[in-house]
């Protein structure tokens, strides 16, 4: 009987120490749940739906002792997208981890808000992403920019970086609301697929932000061998009237390709030559070379041909002899000047008739005139 009651005094006492540890476990620290959370420890929802395979969640310390989340493959258009100062909490009762952040972020135009929790190396997050409207805006301060910087090229592994240009002109209906934008030579490693251009982008004001946005765009100038269909987003914002940050997604299916590129404004100043290519029924005469084009256009003249005989040929160059420097080149949508007995008028450049290691070819707005601007 005696050891009977031994028995039972030990097993209560290991009971009430037992449940002693339990209601006082040791809480979590920052430092233990840092780190990338991906695959079988990921549990993620993005807007109410399964996050697709291949996203991760980095939790980040920084040097100042905050905590940011690293989103990665989850925000549209964005590899890698950062929440900064995540509120941590230890909830010590249970033994996990409580993360919150969110951000509203006019550059990328998104407001996105992150929940997770963490317990036994499993993160739980729920994630919301908003598109942030903006308010219609004026381009016209930006048509006619370069923009100069560094392009990185992402396929899933090292980025390709280059230095590139982005040019922004008037879009083809003329809305002032709008932009276009063109790529010369997109390339990587070592081939060259083309032109990007994209037409009719609406133009919108996010705070102190401009911002841009392209859904889904079929690119007909974009050559990748072996795939047809090419489509294209593009989400980009003007940062202080003259930095340009543009993220691009190419679905090139099977091959995604994304693409970022940070650039200042730049005025470009090159030694450059001009023709005007006259066809149909006017001949051209040689310019006044002591004429220096400025951002009005290049000067050339032409005179009447009466003569339509078919298929005689009538396109004559201007011979320029020496260089002729100029502050800008006149590109699509810009206007240059021709002269006419003596009188001048402009020649609207409309559309890119073909390009090549010379210059481009533009159609104009006078039927019988194509213009070639010379590189």
């Amino acid at each position: 009987m005696k050891n009977k009651l031994l028995l039972l005094l030990a097993l209560s006492i290991a009971f009430f120490t037992g449940c002693k540890n339990d209601d006082n476990p040791e809480p979590p620290t920052i430092d233990k749940i840092v780190g990338q959370y991906s695959g079988e420890n990921l549990k993620a929802t993005i807007d109410g739906i399964s996050a697709p395979e291949g996203t991760s969640v980095q939790i980040i310390q920084k040097d100042d002792n905050t905590t940011s989340f690293k989103l990665i493959n989850i925000v549209p258009g964005y590899p890698e997208f950062e929440i900064s100062n995540v509120r941590f909490e230890a909830l010590s009762r249970t033994y996990y981890s409580q993360l919150k952040g969110s951000i509203t972020d006019n550059v990328s135009g998104y407001s996105v808000q992150a929940n997770a929790n963490i317990e036994d190396e499993i993160m739980e997050i729920n994630i919301t992403i908003t598109e942030i409207e903006g308010e219609p805006a004026s381009a016209e301060s930006f048509y006619n920019k370069t923009f100069k910087g560094e392009m990185a090229i992402n396929l899933g592994l090292a980025p390709i970086t280059m230095t590139q240009r982005v040019y922004v002109n008037k879009p083809s209906d003329k809305d002032p609301n709008k932009l276009r934008l063109r790529i010369e030579n997109f390339s990587f490693q070592g081939i060259n697929l083309g032109t990007i251009q994209l037409d009719t982008i609406s133009f919108v004001k996010r705070g102190e932000v401009y911002g841009f946005t392209a859904k889904d765009r079929e690119l007909t100038d974009l050559e990748i061998p072996g795939v047809t269909g090419v489509k294209l987003t593009a989400r980009g914002a003007i940062v202080e009237d003259h930095i340009m940050k543009l993220n691009l997604v190419v679905d090139a299916s099977p091959l995604t390709v994304n693409v970022t590129f940070t650039g200042d404004t730049i005025t470009e100043s090159v030694d450059t030559k001009i023709n005007l290519i006259i066809e149909g029924d006017a001949v051209a005469t040689q310019p006044d070379n002591s004429k220096t084009s400025s951002s009005s256009g290049e000067k050339a003249s032409f005179a009447p041909q009466t003569d339509r005989s078919p298929f005689r040929r009538t396109v004559t160059m201007t011979n320029i002899s020496g260089d002729i420097s100029v502050s800008y080149i006149p590109k699509e949508g810009d206007s240059v000047i021709a002269e006419s007995a003596g009188k001048e008028f402009p020649v609207h450049l409309t559309s890119i008739v073909t390009s090549g290691g010379e210059g481009i070819i533009y159609e104009t707005g006078t039927p019988v005139l194509v213009a070639k601007i010379y590189k």
